[in-house]
């Protein structure tokens, strides 16, 4: 006869969980960030699908994989927690949905956290590949191998954690016959946020050594910076869900580690995507000051006498010190959301 506490989180079967106060707000704290996530995407596959900006690149396709593996992420998490009666402890009869959604969830994890590190190194891939420099296009191209190796592994772990297989959340129903035996999960979970963390932190250091390297002006520096900041809180969300993973595992207060991982979980996958995907808003910026309604707005509520629209928006179609600016060259094949620094700008003869 099997054990009450034969499965992977070593938990009596027969003792209801607490419901901890944090139930009462993610489902709508994840959908405030998965929408973020979703709108960010959204635009900027809409800007390459209607020609502004760069056409559609290896980067699109892998943020939009990215995409689709967060998609899953949220509605698991959604699952998982509308099965929860509001205020009412965690009942035995829905351990085991509750442990496959967890499997479920872990594996949409490293697929979503594999393609967005995988887009962010194609963004910095293309914006580099005009310069000479190979050092910073190799340090890419080893943390490309360094991303798939760790996802992979991850990916294979999920699905070898337990034998048989399904034993990761089939041990949590009392009536299953089968002896089930896991790996430390532990263990697993130290490795897998190690990993995560190490290739977060070699993925934002290359914005870093971009600024360093290149005669980059202020805008640009500053933009890439913020890159560099919203990977390090992406990265310290990866840690801070490890550890509260770890806890799960160690089967200490398992509800209300299993809601902060979920929380930190959202943040490192959706703030994630939303950083990939923010050099298209350049495009869009350019769109919406070059617009009809824009100017109709500056001119009713902010023109000034003698003051013309072209002087106050900015707008780069126009010639500025008797040099004319190229705006159908000026995509977002840059991270920065700025022409590279090498771009070229016409004299007017």
């Amino acid at each position: 006869m099997r054990s009450k506490k034969d499965n992977v989180l070593h938990l009596d079967i027969t003792i209801p969980q607490p419901w901890v106060p944090e139930f009462r707000w993610i489902n709508v704290y994840t959908a405030t960030l998965y929408a973020a996530a979703t709108l960010m995407v959204l635009q900027r596959l809409l800007l390459r699908a209607f020609r502004f900006g760069s056409p559609l690149g290896l980067d699109d396709i892998l943020i939009f994989a990215a995409w689709l593996a967060a998609t899953a992420f949220y509605i698991e998490c959604t699952l998982a927690l509308t099965s929860l009666d509001y205020g009412v402890a965690v009942q035995p009869p829905k351990f085991e949905f509750i442990a496959l959604m967890l499997w479920c969830i872990e594996l949409a994890c490293v697929v979503c956290q594999g393609f967005t590190k995988l887009a962010v190194l194609a963004i910095l891939n293309r914006f580099v590949k005009a310069t000479s420099d190979t050092r910073i296009r190799y340090a890419i191209y080893g943390a490309a191998a360094l991303t798939v190796g760790a996802a992979l592994s991850m990916a294979i772990l999920c699905f070898a954690i337990c034998q048989p297989f399904d034993g990761f959340w089939r041990a949590f129903d009392p009536d299953y016959p089968r002896e089930v035996r896991c790996v430390n999960k532990k263990a697993a979970a130290i490795v897998a946020g190690v990993f995560a963390v190490v290739s977060d932190l070699y993925t934002v250091a290359i914005p870093w050594a971009i600024s360093r390297s290149f005669g980059l002006n202020k805008r640009q520096t500053l933009a890439l910076n913020l890159v560099f900041m919203i990977g390090l809180i992406v990265t310290v969300a990866s840690g801070v869900r490890t550890y509260h993973l770890y806890e799960v595992y160690r089967a200490n207060r398992v509800s209300h580690n299993l809601a902060y991982c979920i929380i930190w979980a959202t943040v490192e996958l959706q703030v994630a995507i939303c950083c990939a995907c923010l050099p298209s808003l350049r495009v869009l910026y350019r769109l919406i000051v070059g617009s009809k309604l824009s100017r109709k707005v500056h001119q009713r509520y902010f023109s000034r006498p003698g003051d013309s629209y072209l002087s106050r928006s900015g707008d780069l179609s126009g010639s500025v010190s008797g040099h004319t600016i190229n705006t159908t060259e000026m995509d977002d094949k840059s991270p920065l959301g700025e022409s590279p620094p090498w771009s070229e700008i016409r004299s007017i003869n």
